[in-house]
């Protein structure tokens, strides 16, 4: 009876196949430069990002660097549409989405700064935590590595607050497959 249901469904599987195989062809003969049009479509998209700035629309086709010349905007590029980018300025942290939602962190609002790990199936990412203040309510950013940003975030972190651990990449990183949770920073209660 077993044998019956193994054969019913390695025929279902064939008879799949066949039938996709088919209507690929079928559609293909009508469509036939379907897949030459989608390819063009984003490897245009893909090409024209960055070609302009977004802030002020100069052109920056053919420059060297990631910020605009004319008013310092950073440049899009797909790695900052694909995670977002992070933004480290004198008083704030911004954060960009890759949908273009801007996302600011006063530094003087901020309550606690936290690291861990998260598991990404097979890696690890680190990620910070900002907890912060805005018209009375708590509001929360994650970031993490793979944003543009992170690195210079890292290195400025000791010079906006006195942070608990200065080896705390070290702690949050080791040992792998563990959360390793670790306070960078907490306000002082008033």
């Amino acid at each position: 009876m077993d044998w019956i249901v193994i054969i019913l469904l390695v025929l279902a599987v064939i008879v799949a196949v066949v039938l996709w195989e088919y209507i690929e062809r079928w559609f293909l003969k009508r469509h036939p430069d379907f897949w030459r049009k989608q390819s063009a479509a984003m490897r245009e998209a893909i090409e024209s990002m960055g070609r302009t700035c977004r802030q002020c629309g100069y052109d920056l086709h053919g420059l060297e660097g990631d910020r605009c010349p004319e008013c310092g905007a950073q440049r899009h590029t797909l790695e900052n549409w694909k995670r977002g980018r992070i933004e480290v300025r004198s008083t704030e942290l911004q954060y960009e989405s890759p949908r273009g939602r801007i996302t600011q962190v006063p530094f003087a609002c901020t309550r606690c700064i936290t690291a861990y790990k998260i598991d990404v199936f097979a890696y690890e990412r680190v990620c910070l935590l900002f907890e912060y203040e805005v018209a009375g309510r708590v509001e929360r950013l994650e970031v993490d590595e793979e944003m543009v940003g992170f690195a210079e975030l890292t290195r400025a972190l000791p010079q906006h607050f006195a942070l608990r651990d200065e080896g705390w990449w070290h702690k949050v990183a080791f040992p792998a497959f563990a959360a390793n949770t670790t306070v960078l920073w907490r306000r002082e209660s008033e």
